[in-house]
């Protein structure tokens, strides 16, 4: 957060990764006074780069569109509740949205209240010293600021989500592109994702995965790990009282299916009381950034259609392109 703000509380990072702690960023989240720590101490500068490797490590765009799942699960299911949203199918042999998960999306998703999770202010504070309209308040002060709207989960269709899903699709191999050329391999995505969904029930039939019944509440995106971060409330299911940290923080446990805990991409964390996973641009809405008059992004997931419309690629700039896999994909290939 601006560090010339009246921003006066102290930001606590609780990292989760198993048992132990984890809160990195891969090229520097602009938090200077985060607190880091990891399972061992870091030496040195080189030491520090590899690590930033492994976090961000993408073989096969696998960890960017798990990752990105996690993201629109979050947004549009307002939830981590894989066992009743998601299915695997052994006849396409894809990970799909049950009826369920279809039906959540269409419910409302909007509460005119105040999310704020204070340590040393208040919304009304935050208000008087003009912060309501700050790029880090995101949606937490919405009542106070007066910023309340009314908002859908997209009729049933989960669009972000459905985008990600497609992606399994042969007709995406090879053509979506992510940050340091790296091509999506549908194959390979497919598998990771059948045992990251064998993991999780698995888990979840242990007993070992069982995590308060809860919603998520969409607040904020901002520069983080390997690209984009974004935050989420967690909420009582029902209610707008913020989980514990302890209970919170269980909620890692539903991320199996995107591959929690093997894939850092995800980098789930916690701070201020909330929730945040890091995926790659392009890939949700919100996420991407801009080069001048074009945005950064070689692959792009919009609602609205932006074929032609100028865009970079790992430094290259061409225009976007409908993909021939999904109808809410965009490719910056032309």
């Amino acid at each position: 957060m601006h560090t010339d703000s009246k921003f006066k509380f102290k930001r606590l990072v609780l990292g989760v990764l198993g048992t132990t702690t984890l809160a990195v960023a891969c090229n520097g989240s602009g938090y200077g006074d985060e607190e880091l720590a990891f399972d061992e101490p870091l030496q040195s500068e080189a030491e520090l780069g590899t690590l930033e490797q492994t976090l961000c490590e993408n073989t096969g765009g696998v960890n960017s569109v798990m990752t990105a799942l996690a993201v629109a699960a979050g947004r549009e299911l307002r939830r981590w509740k894989p066992e009743t949203d998601f299915k695997w199918n052994t006849t396409t042999g894809r990970l799909e949205l049950t009826a369920t998960g279809a039906a959540r999306c269409g419910a409302s998703s909007s509460t005119c209240v105040d999310t704020w999770n204070p340590v040393n202010s208040t919304c009304a504070e935050q208000k008087s010293w003009g912060n309501c309209t700050a790029s880090w308040m995101g949606t937490q002060c919405q009542a106070t600021c007066g910023q309340c709207t009314s908002t859908s989960g997209g009729g049933g269709t989960c669009a972000n989500t459905q985008a990600l899903l497609d992606m399994q699709k042969v007709e995406a191999n090879g053509k979506v592109i992510f940050p340091g050329n790296i091509t999506l391999d549908t194959t390979l995505l497919k598998s990771k994702l059948q045992t990251a969904w064998n993991d999780q029930m698995s888990c979840n039939s242990s007993g070992a995965c069982n995590v308060p019944a809860h919603d998520l509440k969409y607040d904020h995106v901002e520069a983080g790990s390997c690209d984009k971060k974004f935050f989420f409330d967690p909420f009582k299911e029902g209610t707008t009282t913020f989980l514990s940290s302890t209970s919170a923080a269980t909620l890692a446990n539903k991320l199996k299916f995107v591959g929690y805990p093997s894939n850092k991409m995800l980098n789930f964390y916690m701070r201020d009381g909330k929730v945040s996973v890091d995926p790659t641009y392009g890939l949700n809405e919100d996420g991407s950034t801009s080069t001048g008059s074009c945005e950064a992004a070689c692959t792009k997931f919009s609602t609205v259609n932006v074929a032609g419309a100028c865009c970079s690629c790992n430094g290259a700039t061409k225009k976007y392109v409908k993909s021939a896999f999904s109808p809410t994909v965009y490719l910056c290939a032309g």
